[in-house]
C-alpha cells in the first residue's frame, strides 16, 4: 500500500443491471504525488482483466506505467 494511510470511505457504486449497491473504498486522503509503480499497476491491472472489464478501461490503466 505505498506506505500511506487509507481510510473507508462510504460510496455508491451503480451494477450493470442498474441498481445501486453500497460500498467501501479505501481513499488515501493525504498522498504525497508520484508515479504509479509497475507491481501497482499489475494489481489493479489483472483483476480487471480477470472481470471482464472493457478494453478501454485497461487501456487507460496500463498507460499510467512509468
Amino acid at each position: 500500500m505505498l506506505g500511506e494511510t487509507y481510510l473507508p470511505e462510504a460510496v455508491l457504486t451503480e451494477t450493470l443491471d442498474g441498481k445501486w449497491k453500497p460500498a467501501l473504498c479505501y481513499i488515501c486522503p493525504a498522498m504525497d504525488p508520484r508515479p504509479a509503480t509497475n507491481d501497482y499497476i499489475d494489481r489493479i491491472v489483472a483483476p480487471a482483466r480477470k472481470y471482464g472489464f472493457p478494453d478501454w478501461y485497461i487501456q487507460r490503466l496500463e498507460s499510467f506505467r512509468p
